[in-house]
């Protein structure tokens, strides 16, 4: 299933394309899904049924088990469609998806796209400062429907001051306020920084190419991700740190020690009488998962 995919950082790279979902709870962030994506050429030539992006997506939301008396769904724009929220809407789930520029909605009886709503609101002055964790956003929050989605929801449009990052929300928390909307949008910060700290421990790196081997890489790393968390905590709990550590501060705490092991393990071998190349030979056919 590999194919070209576009990057923010390299341009068009030859790799997987992963349709993946992360539970967010508290301070908590941990990989619950990743399936693979094939486009319908590669499908095609692999003789496998071609399935969009969605699917994956709606068994991801399918398979989560509420715990928490209360689950909302923060859903990319890519995916924030009538399938995704009709499924969210199906759970009980409530959902805050990212609207495009160019998704047509209706507006005081009037058909327009997002970029006009944004314009009309801004010359009617309708957006007001509202102070988020101490950032002051330009925020307004309107009724509205949007055809694709058959439904009518809660616009929550927030532009930070100072800056043209402008971002538009669509939510059927029609009853919660904007400062509430946006706090629950804003955690897409920890997520996305998630995807940063699995890269760190090998998330896309790998020298094959065959996709199960490749998905077999990315299960191995979210559960180096999920347990390296847990270690966060745990240091907190045996005092060897004073506060939750970075993840980038265990990922290197766990090397060092990991290194020590290693170091003291070849050393009591030597100190047993085996020959360097017997101890090349054998630790050769070690099967390690490094983190």
């Amino acid at each position: 299933m590999v194919c070209y995919n576009h990057s923010t950082i390299l341009g068009t790279v030859l790799s997987h394309d992963y349709v993946t979902g992360l539970y967010l709870c508290g301070d908590i962030c941990l990989p619950s899904s990743a399936r693979l994506y094939g486009n319908p050429k590669k499908c095609n030539e692999k003789g496998i049924p071609f399935r969009t992006k969605i699917e994956p997506c709606n068994e991801i939301i399918g398979q989560h088990r509420q715990i928490a008396r209360k689950t909302v769904t923060l859903i990319d724009s890519w995916y924030t469609g009538n399938e995704v929220i009709s499924n969210c809407r199906k759970r009980g789930y409530g959902w805050i998806g990212d609207l495009k520029p160019n998704r047509v909605i209706i507006y005081d009886g009037k058909r327009m796209n997002v970029s006009n709503l944004l314009n009309i609101l801004r010359k009617r002055g309708q957006l007001t400062d509202t102070v988020i964790d101490g950032q002051i956003y330009q925020t307004v929050k309107v009724m509205a429907y949007i055809p694709s989605l058959r439904e009518n929801v809660s616009i929550v449009i927030n532009a930070k001051a100072d800056t043209k990052n402008v971002h538009v929300l669509c939510t059927n928390l029609q009853q919660e306020d904007v400062s509430t909307i946006l706090r629950y949008a804003r955690k897409r910060v920890m997520i996305e920084n998630s995807y940063k700290d699995a890269k760190q421990i090998g998330f896309g790196e790998y020298r094959f190419r065959k996709s199960e081997a490749a998905l077999i890489h990315a299960h191995l790393v979210f559960l180096a991700y999920i347990l390296i968390q847990i270690l966060r905590y745990r240091l907190l709990s045996y005092r060897i740190t004073k506060a939750v550590p970075s993840m980038e501060f265990v990922i290197t705490w766990v090397r060092k020690k990991t290194r020590q092991g290693f170091i003291h393990y070849i050393w009591d071998k030597l100190k047993q009488g085996i020959s360097i190349r017997s101890l090349i030979m054998t630790v050769g056919k070690i099967d390690t998962v490094y983190v």
